[in-house]
């Protein structure tokens, strides 16, 4: 969670107030022209037995941007790949770091940037869940990297709810609640 103060005479600011809210940071980023490739999500090694014999394995879960898919890996001790999966149907949460893009996205946005200042008092950002669309034309179906991110302040437990898409740094879903129920979805 981070801690939002709004100043109309000055722009956006916020510090972390709870570093413990906030997702883990990436075990490794692929970068290409300063935008992620890659982001390795989680990782962790285990023995198994494989044809009567134990081996070692490290696995790793993922999220290519390229390939607008999640990714399951078991790499072998010496780094070469003894498995690989791709999946649109890969949802993780996201990292740390993909987390704080988020968050500036979220806060450049000129729907939000009006709502945020019409609060006075210290405003939360948290979120960070993945969200998906059901149908084909919708800016976050399956494959994209879109997710939830929500405000609330001490006398507002939501001040807006917005989906950030982080596949192309757009907010497809300024005020979500509000359009999600427009579009007829529960």
């Amino acid at each position: 969670m981070l801690f939002l103060w709004i100043n109309t005479s000055v722009a956006i600011e916020y510090v972390p107030q709870r570093e413990e809210d906030l997702p883990q940071p990436a075990v490794n980023i692929i970068y290409q022209d300063s935008k992620i490739v890659e982001v390795l999500v989680d990782e962790w090694k285990d023995t198994v037995l494989l044809d009567g014999e134990r081996r070692q394995f490290s696995y790793q879960q993922g999220y290519n941007y390229n390939k607008k898919q999640g990714f399951s890996r078991t790499v072998n001790p010496d780094g070469s790949i003894y498995h690989e999966k791709y999946s649109v149907d890969y949802s993780l949460m996201v990292s740390k770091e993909e987390m704080m893009t988020a968050f500036e996205i979220f806060k450049s946005h000129p729907k939000v940037i009006k709502i945020l200042n019409e609060e006075t008092l210290p405003i939360s950002l948290y979120g960070g869940f993945s969200y998906k669309d059901e149908k084909i034309d919708e800016p976050c179906y399956k494959g994209n990297r879109c997710v939830h991110i929500m405000a609330s302040s001490s006398a507002n437990s939501l001040v807006i709810h917005s989906i950030v898409k982080l596949n192309d740094k757009t907010v497809p879903y300024p005020v979500f609640d509000m359009e999600h129920l427009k579009r007829g979805k529960k």
